[in-house]
């Protein structure tokens, strides 16, 4: 389901639209292309991702904010509400504008400037499968998404 939280996040934003209601500093944003093709292929495997936050979120955390919110590229460079908080952006800089503009290497965690923790994945290549294996990898590797998590959801992230 692409949004595990659907229930939920309609009776807590319906007829209301305040995103704080869902969110908090503990939510991790998780940043797709917002091309056709990001959304085939991408947005699944941002999915798994945010399926995996949500689990360690609430074994570690027990709270609601401890959760991944999928959003496009495009919606994270028009609101400054998600980006606020700590992120994982998915696909090369050719697909995504936001890992575009994070400008690191794939898999290399970094601090912004507001403290938040910020992470691009992507392959070595063009081909999704390469970015697909760049996400699995990241959550797989001790060094990966449970170093992520523990430096975004420390008191400073």
């Amino acid at each position: 389901m692409s949004n595990p939280h659907y229930a939920s996040d309609l009776e807590a934003l319906d007829g209301i639209w305040d995103l704080a209601r869902v969110m908090g500093a503990r939510t991790i944003i998780i940043v797709t292309g917002s091309s056709p093709e990001a959304e085939l292929v991408d947005r699944p495997v941002a999915e798994m991702l945010r399926d995996r936050i949500d689990q360690l979120g609430q074994a570690a955390m027990k709270t609601p904010e401890a959760r991944g919110i999928v959003v496009s590229d495009t919606a994270w460079l028009r609101d400054k509400r998600v980006q606020a908080n700590s992120l994982v952006s998915i696909a090369a800089p050719n697909a995504n504008d936001v890992t575009r503009l994070l400008g690191t290497a794939s898999g290399v965690l970094n601090r912004a400037r507001d403290d938040q923790v910020r992470v691009a994945l992507y392959g070595h290549g063009l081909l999704a499968r390469d970015t697909r294996d760049a996400v699995l990898d990241f959550m797989r590797e001790s060094d990966g998404l449970a170093a992520f998590l523990a430096a975004a959801w420390s008191p400073q992230g």
